[in-house]
Parts: C-alpha cells; sequence; structure tokens
C-alpha cells in the first residue's frame, strides 16, 4: 500500500511538469489505474475485515450443520 501510494504521488506530480505534454495521455491512463488499484485493494480489506468479524459465526458447529 505503502508503494502504491508513493506511485500515486509521483504520477501526480508529473501531472504538474511543464515537460509533461509528450507523455500526457500516458500519464492520465496510468494514474486512472493506479487509484483503480488503489480503490480495489481498499475494497478487499474491507471484505478481508468483514470475513474476520463473520467467520466465528460460520465456523460455529451448530452453524455448519
Amino acid at each position: 500500500m505503502n508503494m502504491l501510494d508513493e506511485q500515486i504521488v509521483t504520477t501526480q506530480a508529473m501531472t504538474f511538469s511543464p515537460f509533461k505534454k509528450p507523455f500526457e495521455k500516458v500519464i492520465e491512463d496510468w494514474n486512472v489505474k493506479l487509484l483503480l488499484v488503489q480503490d480495489t485493494l481498499e475494497e478487499w480489506v474491507k471484505c478481508q475485515g468483514q470475513w474476520m468479524y463473520l467467520q466465528p459465526i460460520f465456523d460455529s458447529p451448530d452453524i455448519m450443520k
């Protein structure tokens, strides 16, 4: 997650560069992809947290029956 955050900051810094014109589309596409990965990972962490909360319920013998 830290490396992803660093890459997002770096990519966003590139958008303010005066030399970005030839790479503008690539930078924008990469930024969108990185943000999508970040959103996906955040949702995955939420899902795992909810599963950890519910796991004892599903592991109980009476529920398994």
